[in-house]
């Protein structure tokens, strides 16, 4: 009888080991596959500037970065409000946080719905249409009439209708928010890249100053002695970060 407890007790103790050395496997292969160690804040905040939003410098940065990618990556929370909650920001911040992370492939290709608040894997239709432009768009920067030569083209389709069905495309992907580190002018039928410009920046002698007030990031010409914060509207005269 003493034997047979005996087994059982170490068949126990085995079954925990392997589960504690599971869970412990798994999540090291969780915390490699989304490293955090590229990103940064004020990296977050030239981002956020692209798309017109002027951020001041936050609290936890790191910790909200943690949060969001446990939330969305492994726990697969759909609701940007709850989101929101869990890093004690409003919905602009963390929606803006979650295209950041997007563009960092630290989140998948996740439609972001700004009329239900939620964020949810793109749909197979949507995902054979992003598939369709991600050379042209993420590997080459090229312009819509760049792209219509390169196109498959079987049903024989003139330029023009081409034209129309990739404005149509590429809109609609971009209302979904599923194009990163880019904004698409739809009148002007013209793609704008945040690499392309974030390199053009550095070209033309603009630098980037940090508001000592609010942390928000600025940008400034060189010839000019100082600026006013585009967030707190402060005066902003010394270089503090590039």
């Amino acid at each position: 009888m003493l034997e047979v407890i005996t087994i059982v007790v170490l068949v126990l103790i085995l079954i925990v080991v392997f589960v504690l050395f599971g869970i412990d496997s798994k999540m090291k292969i969780f915390k490699k596959r989304y490293s955090t160690k590229h990103i940064n804040e004020l990296s977050f905040q030239r981002y956020a500037k692209f798309y017109g939003y002027t951020i001041p410098k936050g609290e936890k940065f790191n910790k909200k970065v943690d949060t969001v990618l446990l939330l969305v990556n492994k726990q697969k929370e759909k609701s940007i409000t709850k989101i929101a909650e869990q890093i004690k920001s409003d919905e602009e911040y963390t929606i803006t946080l979650l295209r950041y992370l997007k563009n960092k492939r630290l989140i998948d290709d996740k439609v972001i719905d700004l009329k239900t608040k939620e964020i949810y894997n793109c749909p197979k239709e949507d995902s054979t249409m992003l598939e369709k432009y991600s050379p042209f768009i993420y590997n080459s920067h090229l312009q819509i009439n760049e792209m219509i030569p390169l196109l498959k083209n079987k049903e024989k389709k003139s330029e023009a209708d081409l034209k129309r069905e990739i404005v149509y495309e590429l809109n609609y992907l971009d209302k979904k928010l599923l194009l990163n580190g880019i904004r698409f002018n739809k009148s002007e039928e013209k793609i704008i890249y945040y690499s392309v410009e974030k390199k053009k920046i550095e070209k033309v002698g603009i630098e980037i100053v940090v508001c000592p007030n609010c942390g928000a990031i600025t940008y400034k010409k060189l010839e000019d002695d100082s600026i006013n914060c585009d967030y707190c509207h402060c005066k902003v005269e010394e270089k503090k970060g590039k």
